[in-house]
């Protein structure tokens, strides 16, 4: 956790992003670290776990990084969770919670409720009718559909 708090307070100093750290550690050993570059990249998907896990699968030229664990200094957003699930790491620490992170501005209780099908006001649109995402999807080979 303590590399994780270097790196939130490495990206707050820099003014990269919010102030965020991750590691992701294999058989404790660090294999990536990062703070939020939200700003500096001007990238909204720039949190620091998504970047530990850009940096941790590049690192070991793969996506499956299930022997693996992260350690954040906050709770994940759903976007990091999904990109930690994806990653398909097997452990996550963290530590402030996201009622922590909303407390200082980072709330993403919306999200939430979006997840929770109360989703009344989101900007999505899905189940079209017919095979419109067959030309896409139909022809992938069975070890393709799944990361």
């Amino acid at each position: 956790m303590a590399l994780a708090v270097e790196e939130a307070r490495a990206g707050v100093s820099h003014m990269d992003g919010g102030p965020f750290g991750a590691v992701i550690l294999k058989e404790g050993r660090v294999i990536a670290h990062a703070h939020n570059e939200v700003i500096k990249n001007s990238d909204p998907t720039a949190h620091a776990e998504m970047q530990a896990i850009r940096r941790a699968a590049a690192a070991l030229g793969r996506f499956d990084l299930s022997d693996c664990e992260i350690v954040s200094t906050c709770e994940p957003c759903p976007m990091c969770l999904s990109a930690i699930y994806w990653a398909r790491i097997r452990r996550m620490v963290y530590g402030c919670t996201r009622e922590d992170a909303a407390a200082l501005g980072f709330d993403d209780q919306r999200l939430y409720e979006v997840l929770e099908g109360g989703g009344a006001g989101s900007p999505a649109t899905g189940g079209l009718p017919g095979d419109a995402a067959s030309p896409a999807t139909g022809d992938l080979p069975g070890d393709a559909a799944s990361p």
